[in-house]
């Protein structure tokens, strides 16, 4: 169980000065759900990290690494891993994916017209 991932949750819903009910309510969880997590009697909130993640306005990486502290804290490029990088791009919607990817593949060919 990843406490600080608890801790990132609850401290979220005192900012968004909401109860614990209205968040389980409003995310359709078990009313028991938050109380479970916080005992470690159950890590379901990791298969719905991106509907939390979402509902607080905040990244998935904020809510799961223990070493980011501050829910707007920009990953630096050698501590992202490709689970991570392909989390962000799946929280995208269609449009933003086809701007990523247009990105994308002009920076490779930046980098290969630089490479020549």
């Amino acid at each position: 169980m990843n406490v600080k991932t608890i801790e990132k949750i609850s401290k979220l819903i005192k900012e968004k000065e909401i109860t614990e009910r209205k968040f389980l309510l409003d995310l359709k969880f078990d009313r028991t759900a938050m109380s479970q997590w916080k005992k470690g009697q159950n890590e379901s909130y990791k298969k719905y990290i991106n509907r939390i993640a979402d509902y607080f306005g905040v990244t998935t990486d904020y809510l799961l690494r223990e070493d980011l502290s501050a829910p707007g804290e920009i990953l630096k490029w050698d501590e992202l891993d490709s689970v991570s990088f392909m989390s962000g791009v799946e929280r995208l919607t269609g449009e933003g994916k086809e701007k990523a990817l247009s990105y994308i593949s002009y920076l490779l060919a930046q980098e290969e017209q630089e490479n020549k």
